[in-house]
């Protein structure tokens, strides 16, 4: 075959046969692309279910870490209002410990699942330590998944008598120097 006859082949077409696509491979082609674009579709809805997931953890533990602090703090009004600043939080402790400043003596096992939409919050205070001056805390925020399926975040922590909050807000005594 010389240069020409096969120039002429090839504009042809194979064997003479100068065809399009056949609905059978339309077809096949359309099937992958529909695969594909439904697992596409799937993987949004997937994306966007974990998402949600996600933000009601950080919600949760964003609830658990204000709780706790503002139990470390015993409800210190400076505190309350320049650092934690959450309204959720003031609300939970208002409604668990009574509001206004906590008493480490009367800091015990409380539960509310009332005053936040989603969110089932649990303060669970074991027996105190070292003469009675610590306690340990554990805060249990708990709400039900998507799915149906209850999810949990804990922190824990000790809390002292002693509030270096309060101490700071006090005024100092003056010491007479010789």
């Amino acid at each position: 075959m010389n240069r020409s006859e096969i120039n002429r082949h090839v504009q042809r077409g194979c064997c003479g046969k100068c065809r399009g696509n056949s609905l059978l491979e339309v077809m096949i082609a359309l099937v992958i692309l529909s695969i594909g674009i439904l697992s596409v579709g799937q993987l949004q809805r997937l994306t966007m279910f974990q998402t949600r997931e996600m933000f009601q953890r950080t919600q949760a533990l964003d609830l658990a870490s204000s709780t706790l602090e503002c139990l470390r703090t015993h409800g210190s009004a400076k505190t309350n209002r320049s650092y934690i600043n959450r309204s959720k939080t003031d609300s939970v402790v208002n409604h668990l410990i009574g509001g206004g400043s906590i008493d480490f003596e009367q800091l015990k096992t409380r539960q509310d699942c009332d005053s936040q939409d989603d969110f089932c919050i649990e303060i669970q205070v074991s027996a105190p330590l070292f003469h009675g001056d610590l306690k340990p805390v554990r805060v249990v925020v708990s709400w039900q998944g998507q799915q149906g399926k209850t999810h949990q975040v804990a922190l824990s922590t000790m809390i002292s008598r002693f509030n270096e909050f309060e101490l700071l807000q006090k005024p100092s005594r003056k010491v007479n120097s010789p």
